[in-house]
């Protein structure tokens, strides 16, 4: 194996291309031993080592993967309630980020829902129209979205959820909240929401996530 003092260089090099460092690691941690990551000089594409199988990729994601089925309007109530976060569009794009941090660094999926590819980034769409239904609620002032969210009956992340989602909750925000609101959709308009834009249905599915066209590959 090469390295790893110069695995570490080229995977700080990854990072400032692509920004997706975490979902680098987990699939570093999958596939290092078994010398399956190359670059083709263009693009970034996975090729699987003569003693690694397909199907072992499969059995691997398969075992690890988990699903929490999260309310995803509970994980929204936290930006709102604890970080006093009022925009649609913001909170959408936090959600998403949440979402997808967690699924490239543990491989869980926190709640059942889709993202959609609209124009501003990622949105689900029930969440959406909740929003605009405060919106358009005259019996609330604008300050009174806490209050709508406990109306409706949208429960805080309970306490066995809360270890494992919180900390990616405050990193999440902690990491875009000083991004102005165009900036923050750019960020959104990430490679998984650039391919689900060129659908039918528009849904970001989980293999655009996890796609290895992030892959800066490497011969081990």
């Amino acid at each position: 194996m090469k390295n790893p003092k110069n695995l570490i260089q080229i995977i700080k090099k990854i990072a400032e291309l692509n920004k997706n460092i975490s979902f680098l690691k987990f699939n570093l941690n999958l596939f290092l031993n078994k010398q399956c990551l190359c670059y083709n000089g263009n693009n970034f594409n996975l090729q699987l080592s003569s003693n690694m199988k397909t199907n072992s990729i499969k059995q691997i994601s398969k075992k690890q993967e988990t699903k929490l089925k999260l309310n995803p309007l509970s994980i929204m109530k936290y930006f709102v309630v604890n970080k006093k976060q009022d925009s649609n569009l913001w909170i959408q794009k936090l959600t998403y980020f949440t979402w997808k941090e967690v699924i490239l660094k543990y491989n869980t999926f926190l709640f059942k829902e889709k993202f959609e590819a609209w124009k501003y980034g990622p949105v689900l769409r029930r969440c959406y129209y909740f929003f605009k239904e405060f919106e358009n609620d005259n019996n609330y002032d604008d300050g009174d979205l806490p209050k709508f969210f406990n109306t409706k009956g949208i429960k805080d992340i309970s306490d066995a959820e809360k270890k494992k989602v919180i900390r990616i909750l405050e990193s999440t925000y902690d990491k875009f909240c000083q991004l102005g609101t165009w900036k923050i959709v750019q960020e959104s308009h990430d490679m998984a929401w650039k391919k689900a834009s060129t659908t039918t249905d528009l849904v970001i599915k989980k293999e655009y996530i996890k796609d290895p066209s992030y892959f800066f590959l490497l011969y081990f």
